[in-house]
């Protein structure tokens, strides 16, 4: 069973020593931060943040900065994680797609996992392009309204 509730200070603490190797290498590679430091400014700057647990462990948190800026981060437990967590985190971009009309960020190139979960979800993945010297691609999805023609 999937459980998404509202992130604490706890769950930051808990990923700052939990987080998988790729996205700790992920956090220095693109903003110079540790994993630590990258998570708990996120989540500071965050207007909401969550942890997923699945079978009572915790496995991802994420959160949005505004204007739109989503933020992820698993532990090791990613690759167990049963259809109830994508089916969940379909849902909750969707929301928060609702509620800032453009969300995204970069990941590695190298992180297929999340770069497959991304296009699952139905997010747009750039090309490899150069952030702070870094190769990156940008993944968004945005709100497309009813009302345009």
């Amino acid at each position: 069973m999937t459980k998404v509730r509202p992130a604490t200070w706890k769950d930051v603490e808990y990923f700052a020593v939990n987080m998988r190797k790729e996205d700790w290498e992920e956090c220095l590679a693109i903003t110079g931060m540790t994993g630590r430091d990258a998570l708990a400014v996120s989540y500071r700057k965050s207007q909401e943040a969550y942890a997923v647990e699945v079978e009572g462990r915790l496995v991802s948190i994420f959160g949005v900065v505004p204007p739109g800026c989503l933020w992820m981060m698993f532990t090791n437990d990613v690759e167990r994680l049963p259809m109830s967590f994508f089916r969940e985190s379909r849902k909750r971009v969707q929301v928060m797609v609702n509620t800032y009309e453009y969300i995204g960020n970069y990941t590695a190139p190298a992180n297929t996992f999340i770069l497959k979960w991304l296009t699952w979800l139905g997010f747009s993945i750039g090309p490899v392009e150069l952030f702070n010297h870094v190769p990156v691609r940008r993944f968004h999805i945005e709100r497309i309204d009813s009302n345009c023609v």
